[in-house]
């Protein structure tokens, strides 16, 4: 047992003097600490300048402050003049400009719709996803004025003697059967865990790259597997034995990188609880040496290694819930390590199947290189 602790203490030396190793951990931590900074107000992935014409009107102060209210996007008040300029320069993603008046805006709309009875002008330079889900959340922020301009104009068309009724009757009558958005869903997971939406857009995306990162480090230590054992490092151990190797590397690599993603997780605020993110981490761990050391055998070539990194981790991006969840067989995504742990937050089913998959991927890397060392003893000692 001490031999082996020596032989990982030793293995993880080696590796910390490598140059491009330093890097990906510098890279994982450097990763969550500029995105944390560079990214204000608790996750925002959009900025937007809203402005007035009349900046003291309490109507447009009530929105605003619904505007605000919620993580994605970062609403910067300014005047009209100076939120045009921040979308030209770049500051801005949109400019949102609300005109005077605005109960007469809503109750000219209700009556006539068209597009000279706009309510707010939006000014962009180019459309995008994110921006046309900022709308639906500024469209969420006017509904309830428009709503009651529309009720209003019903209660006076419906009964006549209400024409010249006081705006508090009317005001009574519908804030009585008003809702609050957050009064009409509950938001949970499978298991009926609640979710916090306003926790943070990012939580996903930083999860997948830094998952994904642990991955790729994997892969660098299978790759100075390969050329330390071309350079004969290996030669005094038989050939029998030298897969258990081959996963040592990948295990101090995985766990160096994946003990650095959970500090930056901590760090950044991001992380869950204590529990969870321990099971998280060593079905990471466990995972992704497994998928390592599977491609480690299968891929004896340094050079068609190498070759194939940077495909593997388009395929860890592509196809891992990162920034999206792309549409691909269930099967084919428990086959990449990232996918268990991203989707282990909210299932725990997808936790055990990597794990089975993991295991697969161990055998099936056993059998390979029984095999290869059978046909060709000597294809270990190939250097290219």
């Amino acid at each position: 047992m001490n031999s082996f602790f020596v032989r990982l203490w030793l293995l993880n030396k080696r590796l910390l003097k490598k140059p491009s190793f330093i890097c990906i951990l510098i890279l994982s931590l450097t990763f969550v600490v500029w995105l944390s900074a560079s990214v204000p107000t608790g996750g925002s992935m959009l900025t937007v300048a809203a402005a007035s014409e009349e900046p003291d009107e309490k109507t447009y102060i009530e929105i605003l402050s619904d505007l605000k209210n919620g993580a994605m996007i970062n609403i910067l008040e300014m005047s009209c003049e100076d939120a045009v300029k921040a979308v030209e320069s770049g500051k801005a993603d949109a400019a949102w400009i609300f005109p005077a008046d605005l109960d007469k805006r809503f109750s000219c709309f209700v009556n006539d719709v068209n597009e000279d009875n706009y309510v707010v002008s939006v000014i962009q330079r180019e459309e995008s996803v994110l921006l046309h889900i900022s709308r639906e959340k500024l469209m969420s922020a006017l509904y309830p004025r428009l709503s009651y301009s529309m009720f209003s104009e019903f209660m006076k068309m419906r009964y006549p003697s209400l024409e010249s009724a006081d705006d508090s009757v009317f005001r009574e009558r519908y804030d009585s059967i008003d809702a609050e958005v957050g009064e009409l869903f509950r938001i949970v997971t499978p298991q009926g865990i609640s979710v916090n939406t306003d926790r943070g857009v990012l939580l996903s995306p930083i999860r997948g790259i830094l998952a994904i990162l642990v991955v790729v480090g994997g892969l660098a230590a299978s790759l100075y597997s390969i050329r330390d054992e071309r350079d004969g490092c290996f030669d005094m151990l038989p050939e029998s034995r030298r897969i258990g190797i081959y996963i040592l590397y990948n295990t101090v690599a995985v766990l160096d990188i994946a003990l650095v993603a959970v500090i930056s997780l901590a760090l950044s605020g991001l992380s869950s609880s204590v529990g969870r993110e321990i099971v998280l981490l060593l079905v990471l761990v466990f995972s992704s040496v497994a998928f390592c050391t599977f491609l480690r055998v299968l891929f004896s070539s340094e050079r068609l290694f190498g070759a194939f990194i940077p495909l593997i981790a388009i395929l860890l991006i592509t196809l891992c819930p990162v920034f999206i969840n792309v549409s691909a067989p269930l099967w084919l995504k428990l086959l990449l390590p990232p996918y268990g742990y991203l989707s282990g937050m909210y299932s725990y089913s997808s936790v055990l199947a990597v794990i089975g998959v993991s295991f697969i991927y161990i055998i099936a890397a056993l059998i390979v290189y029984s095999v290869r060392s059978k046909r060709n003893p000597v294809f270990l000692k190939r250097s290219r």
